[in-house]
């Protein structure tokens, strides 16, 4: 038996892996497999939906198999704390591990198709564990399950919601208004699609309702067959004979009444308008139409552009035919030729006869007239109704056809603004093109049912004022199956079918208004969102150091989908998105745009509501950053962290990474930090181990001293190491003590050289006492290096030796 949810029981029966009956999971979650199981999820409470996973963490990657350079990867051993900093080198697997977990927040298993190791003899293999030991894996091609918290700032981040090749696409401002805004409009997200579900499920069940009449009306229309009525008896119908004798007696004057009149229905050209949508010009100079069109705009007149088209008839292409100056390589003069020319014109006009055609075949005079029409007619027909059984149309789907229209009108405005603006590209796609045949059909065929009606009527009123010239046999036979026709209409299974087409109709009626309230609410969310959500970016921006700022940032509906629109300005001066001068592929720097995308990126994270249950993943956030974006960069990742369940921060910069975890430190934050390193392994392959930070940032000179003082110490007991590091330990030293006073490029022998014939004020006479010693040092170290013992490699080391010359020189620099 099929387990159905009870809102009442609080509770969602769920499958083994999570997922209630009647659902699967896709890259979008959890979503329903038909609609009963939609409307039925619609009706539980979001946090039933999907349980909360608070304060839950990634503790440990324990296996990376078969994906990118992460061939057999094991990080069992290794836990992630609330503070995970992953270092790795360039192409050693960090950008891979991001694109994992973005994988397994989206449930998407191409992410990680395109990644499989190329030269692996292992299929693809991941295996997470999060609080309580709960295990997330991927194999077979997909995953356990869709973890939904991980949010991820990454290369593919930054190329789906801000910018890629240079340019902002359309898509980029969508998914960047889906990012921004989050949770926050779930509502009305959930209603809008709630009432398009509903929409094309009661489209489909009055179009399935329809059929199903039709072997019962004999032929007639089902709105026609809707309105019939049954003779109880044959008493009455002798008295209709009767009553149409009568009225024979007086035929003149009621065949001289006029007819009912049809409604005169528009016509919608959905073919020309999308066939000029579908149109582009592959001779159009995109340049030219946008030097143009800004000197148009310079002109600030109605009919400027028209007078410069029509003044190219005048032009030689040799002097100005107004001042007579000579216009050979005038560049604007070359614009204007290219933006006038044939192709472009003819594709102008037809853009400009399209935007007449759809405001002229949209408006809201449309459906007056044919409103008007019918008012006509009903009076037309209650002329007749005395002598013939009809009735006035009626006005019942009124507000259907109504939103049907507004809906049109805001679909097909949305595609010619589009066209208007970039004239050379292809607009509208194929399922634009079947949403508005959609409403056409949808509002067109409420009057086509009435012009049934009104056929219908004058019919039977023809046939009436026949009767009332001469009676016939077919006339009563046509009455007589009228009759049966009345019988059926009233019986169960027709009763029934009506019923349900009239709940089809009055779900399709309410969807459509609920659509059109839902957008409304989802823009007045947004506006409000985006507000805040500018001044955070613009603070962002300004304590990153960037030279541009965000002026204007809203939301459009121009299409099928809200998307957001925002401008930049870069001292002072407007940026274009795309194309124009200057634009955003140019006038930004690979460092500003990936700046730009950070500060988008941070400022939605920190404004989320449920910021305390996400893990977020931050993969190389400093790289083409300079050192003022980094410091800051720490201080908003602390930030971050502070709120947030988890961050786990990749990078390829150590001392980025050593740094963050100073600014925590000295923050007195009470996370804990763990670190990581994706490093190099067998076959060039990598995988994951320790790391030392500090060790890994620290210079040479540090590193010999560290080599030699745990020697000396009794922490290390390699003693030809010891001896290797002590010359170039020396070396270091002398350069520290006298910066830029010691020649570079000398060897240790020839620095002696030179101090020892130093002469006042040279700051080195303060070491000639030092001379002595430095040379016996130097003599023991030389043993350690091939430009003096060409067999240091294999020489015995002697540990004692090691230790007693490490600790003069240890001597010599602390006693300086």
């Amino acid at each position: 038996m099929t387990q159905q949810h009870n809102p009442r029981s609080n509770q969602i029966p769920r499958t083994a892996n999570g997922v209630p009956p009647h659902f699967r999971m896709s890259s979008e979650g959890i979503v329903p497999t038909d609609i009963k199981a939609q409307l039925d999820f619609e009706a539980v409470p979001q946090e039933e939906k999907y349980p909360s996973r608070k304060d839950e963490m990634l503790h440990r990657i324990e296996l990376v198999q078969g994906i990118g350079l992460l061939h057999e990867a094991s990080g069992v051993a290794h836990k992630l704390e609330e503070v995970a900093l992953i270092y790795a080198g360039n192409g050693r697997g960090k950008s891979t591990l991001s694109s994992i977990l973005r994988s397994a927040s989206l449930g998407d298993q191409s992410i990680i198709d395109e990644r499989q190791t190329i030269d692996g003899s292992l299929t693809p293999k991941v295996k997470l564990q999060f609080d309580s030991g709960h295990r997330v894996t991927f194999s077979d091609g997909k995953w356990s399950e869709i973890r939904s918290e991980l949010q991820i700032f990454d290369t593919a981040f930054i190329e789906n919601n801000v910018h890629s090749g240079g340019q902002v696409s359309t898509e980029h401002r969508k998914n960047l208004l889906d990012f921004a805004i989050g949770d926050r409009a779930v509502a009305s997200k959930k209603k809008e699609e709630r009432a398009v579900t509903v929409q094309k499920k009661a489209s489909a069940d009055i179009k399935q309702i329809k059929e199903q009449i039709a072997p019962y009306a004999g032929g007639v229309a089902p709105a026609v067959f809707k309105s019939l009525k049954a003779v109880e008896n044959s008493d009455a119908k002798l008295v209709a004979l009767e009553k149409r004798r009568s009225d024979a007696m007086r035929s003149q004057a009621i065949l001289a009444q006029p007819l009912p009149v049809k409604l005169t229905l528009p016509n919608f050209e959905i073919d020309e308008l999308f066939d000029v949508l579908n149109r582009t010009l592959d001779d159009v100079h995109t340049q030219a139409e946008e030097m143009v069109s800004h000197h148009i705009t310079s002109l600030k007149r109605d009919n400027a552009s028209s007078w410069l088209s029509e003044g190219q008839q005048f032009d030689d292409g040799i002097n100005c035919p107004y001042c007579g100056q000579s216009t050979i390589d005038v560049p604007l003069i070359h614009m204007y030729q290219t933006h006038f020319n044939k192709a472009y014109k003819n594709l102008n006009s037809a853009v400009t006869r399209v935007v007449d055609l759809v405001n002229q075949s949209t408006s809201e005079q449309i459906l007056s007239k044919i409103f008007q029409q019918r008012a006509h007619t009903n009076e037309q027909i209650a002329i007749w109704k005395p002598s013939v059984n009809i009735s006035e149309l009626s006005d019942d789907r009124d507000d259907l056809a109504t939103s049907s229209l507004s809906n049109l009108r805001t679909l097909l405005q949305g595609l010619v603004v589009d066209k208007s603006i970039s004239i050379a590209e292809q607009h509208g796609t194929t399922e634009e093109y079947e949403e508005a045949q959609r409403l056409i059909g949808q509002m067109l065929g409420i009057f086509a049912d009435q012009n049934d009606l009104i056929e219908t009527y004058c019919a039977q009123i023809n046939s009436f004022k026949e009767d009332l010239q001469s009676e016939n046999v077919q006339q009563l036979e046509s009455e007589i199956t009228h009759i049966k026709l009345g019988e059926t209409r009233l019986s169960e299974p027709v009763v029934t079918l009506f019923a349900k087409l009239e709940d089809a109709e009055s779900r399709l009626k309410k969807s459509e208004k609920e659509k059109r309230e839902a957008r409304e609410e989802l823009k007045d969310t947004m506006s409000t969102t985006l507000s805040q959500y500018r001044d955070d970016l613009n603070r962002h921006l300004r304590n990153l150091g960037a030279a541009f700022e965000i002026d204007e940032i809203k939301t459009n509906f121009l299409g099928q989908t809200p998307r957001s629109d925002y401008g930049l300005t870069l001292r002072g001066q407007p940026v274009q998105l795309a194309g124009g001068n200057p634009s955003f592929d140019t006038a930004l720097s690979e460092g500003d745009k990936r700046t730009l995308a950070f500060a988008f990126f941070i400022a939605s994270t920190l404004a989320d509501p449920n910021i305390s249950e996400r893990v977020v993943v931050i993969d190389d956030p400093v790289s083409s950053l300079d050192r003022s974006r980094r410091e800051y960069t720490s201080q908003v990742l602390v930030e971050i962290a502070q709120n947030c369940s988890q961050l786990v921060l990749l990078a390829h910069d150590a001392n980025f990474l050593r740094n963050t975890r100073h600014t925590f430190e000295k923050g007195a934050s009470e996370k804990s930090i763990s670190t990581l390193q994706i490093a190099r392994t067998v076959n060039n392959y990598s995988g994951f181990e320790k790391v030392d930070l500090d060790r890994e940032c620290e210079t040479p000179y540090f590193t010999n001293y560290r080599i030699v003082d745990n020697f000396v110490s009794g922490n290390s007991i390699d003693a030809r190491n010891a001896g290797v590091a002590i010359r170039p330990l020396l070396e270091g030293y002398l350069h520290r003590r006298f910066p830029g006073k010691v020649p570079s490029g000398l060897m240790l022998g020839q620095v002696i050289s030179v101090i020892d014939a130093a002469t006042s004020p040279n700051p080195l006479v303060h070491v000639q006492n030092l001379v002595s010693e430095l040379r016996e040092l130097n003599a023991f170290a030389g043993r350690f290096h091939h430009d003096t013992n060409p067999g240091y490699a294999t020489d015995s080391i002697d540990p004692t030796s090691v230790a007693t010359y490490g600790r003069r020189v240890l001597d010599l620099i602390h006693g300086a």
